[in-house]
């Protein structure tokens, strides 16, 4: 992967990245339910891909073979079969008869739908490489290039992701767009993340952070601070944890629904000052908060991690069990799952259990093509083999004030309620105890 270092680029506009091969593609909707939908939408994403790439002066009409009686069958039945998908089904169906009577802003849009759709159920290979589809139907909108970039980071196409949120920079400057243009800083923060350049990461987080409380974006400024409280986490120390925290307190309303996720990555970052009493408590109070069955594994696997550093081995056990239990069938974030329980495994010195986590977690993460936690699992493992304890319950420097920010959130999520968006995933990085 190409080393990325320098801002995004903001005087030309950067191409979209080529489409993946399509064998990925097929790999992907692979996973749709039934089987003859999944068929359908990728004959569909092939047909968006032609018109994209199809150039102005040639009529699109031609693009296609005349639709036979049993395709516009098919196309139907599909829509019985996933009637949530039975407007994007429609337009794909009039894509393929007519192509020269469907506007590509229809299209994009239905490619965004079926996006939404599948990330919603977990399918994120799918979700993003039709969110990629929607952004190459209609090139000239940020907001989908930024949502392709966001589809293909959770994805972890960090490559393609980098270059989506680089795209969507320019064009949210060409726009005027001061919301999607944070929105991409903030996005390819995380990208950069991601691929474990923290220090780089969290150059463009400030800048992010900056640009939305010069602008006024209270929101995006609270999205801000909560990435930089993750990197503090990780490379920092807690007078600088405390700093953003406590900003992204004070910024995220009581309804906002990352608030739960805030919950769980201050108490992450609590485990990695090795404070796992505070830890604890705050992630027992997100456990039942998330939507999503992936993130809930993530939550029971940082727990385990917890309860075990404060002296509670028999409910990291019971942690453990819950966590193994979600991510046999959701496992988007697997790697961080599995070297969470590896964690907690060295902190009971139950070493054996330990290195089979370790070794689950390399190999999930190698699968997804996540380097920086291969690597994490790696060293992990080569720890685990060495028998070097995991550091003892430490209150660190100010027990008080780590006490005051535990209330501080409790407070907060007591007056929260779900809303009706997805809320956005925790930070899933293991880092090292």
């Amino acid at each position: 992967m190409a080393r990325r270092t320098g801002k995004p680029r903001t005087k030309t506009i950067k191409p979209a990245p080529p489409a993946r091969p399509w064998l990925s593609e097929v790999k992907a909707l692979e996973s749709v339910s039934p089987d003859f939908v999944g068929l359908i939408l990728w004959f569909s994403l092939r047909n968006v891909r032609a018109l994209a790439a199809c150039p102005p002066q040639v009529d699109p009409g031609t693009l296609f073979g005349e639709l036979t009686q049993e395709q516009r069958e098919r196309y139907a039945y599909a829509q019985v079969l996933a009637p949530e998908l039975a407007m994007p089904l429609g337009v794909f169906a009039l894509l393929r008869q007519s192509p020269q009577l469907v506007e590509r802003e229809q299209v994009a849009l239905a490619c965004h739908r079926v996006a939404v759709w599948a990330e919603k159920n977990g399918m994120l290979d799918t979700a993003s490489h039709f969110a990629e589809a929607a952004a190459a139907a209609n090139p000239d909108s940020a907001e989908l290039a930024v949502a392709a970039g966001r589809a293909c980071r959770r994805a972890a196409a960090l490559v393609n992701a980098g270059a989506w949120f680089e795209r969507g920079h320019g064009l949210a400057i060409r726009e005027k767009s001061r919301k999607h243009r944070i929105a991409a800083l903030l996005g390819y923060g995380a990208v950069l993340k991601a691929e474990g350049k923290r220090d780089e990461a969290r150059e463009w987080f400030v800048k992010a952070a900056r640009g939305a409380k010069r602008t006024g974006r209270a929101r995006q400024s609270a999205e801000a601070c909560h990435d930089l409280m993750t990197i503090a986490a990780e490379i920092g120390t807690f007078a600088e944890m405390d700093q953003h925290v406590t900003a992204a307190l004070s910024l995220y309303p009581d309804s906002h629904p990352y608030l739960p996720a805030l919950a769980h990555d201050l108490g992450r970052g609590f485990i990695s000052l090795h404070n796992y009493a505070a830890a604890v408590g705050l992630v027992e109070m997100t456990r039942d908060r998330m939507r999503s069955p992936s993130i809930r594994a993530l939550c029971w696997s940082t727990l385990a991690w917890a309860r075990a550093g404060s002296g509670r081995p028999d409910l990291a056990r019971a942690a453990e069990q819950k966590a193994l239990e979600l991510v046999a069938v959701h496992d988007e974030y697997a790697p961080a799952v599995l070297l969470h329980l590896a964690q907690a495994g060295r902190v009971l010195q139950e070493w054996q259990r330990a290195r089979r986590y370790a070794d689950e977690g390399g190999r999930a993460a190698e699968k997804r093509g996540d380097a920086a936690l291969a690597r994490d699992a790696a060293q992990l493992a080569a720890e685990i083999d060495a028998r070097v304890p995991a550091p003892p319950q430490d209150d660190g420097p100010d027990p008080e004030r780590a006490a005051w920010l535990v209330r501080r959130v409790r407070d907060k999520l007591q007056r929260w309620r779900a809303p009706g968006e997805r809320g956005r995933p925790p930070d899933a990085g293991p880092g090292d105890a």
